[in-house]
C-alpha cells in the first residue's frame, strides 16, 4: 500500500479483500501517526463472534455486520467527520 495522493476524510472497509486482509489494513492505518485520527469503519459478513472486538482493538471507530443499513453506516460517517 501507498501513501495516497489526495487527503483522506474517512475509510469504510470490509474484512476481505483481494489484496490484504481489513485487519492487515487497519494495522497499516493505525501504524501511522498521519491517520491516528482517521474516522475507520469496518463493514463485514465475518459472522465470528471476535470480529468486533478485534476490529475495536485494532482502531476501528465502528464496526457493521452484513446485512447492515447503507443509512447507518453513513449516519456513523458523518457523526465521526463531525467529531474530528
Amino acid at each position: 500500500l501507498g501513501a495516497p495522493t489526495e487527503p483522506i476524510g474517512a475509510v469504510v472497509t470490509d474484512l476481505h479483500l483481494p489484496l490484504v486482509d481489513g485487519f492487515e489494513l487497519l494495522r497499516f492505518i493505525r501504524a501511522d501517526p498521519r491517520y491516528a485520527r482517521l474516522p475507520v469503519v469496518v463493514v463485514s459478513g465475518d459472522m465470528r463472534p471476535q470480529v468486533p472486538e478485534e476490529v475495536s482493538r485494532l482502531g476501528a471507530n465502528a464496526f457493521f455486520a452484513k446485512p447492515y443499513s447503507p443509512f447507518d453506516v453513513r449516519r456513523t460517517v458523518e457523526e465521526l467527520l463531525h467529531a474530528i
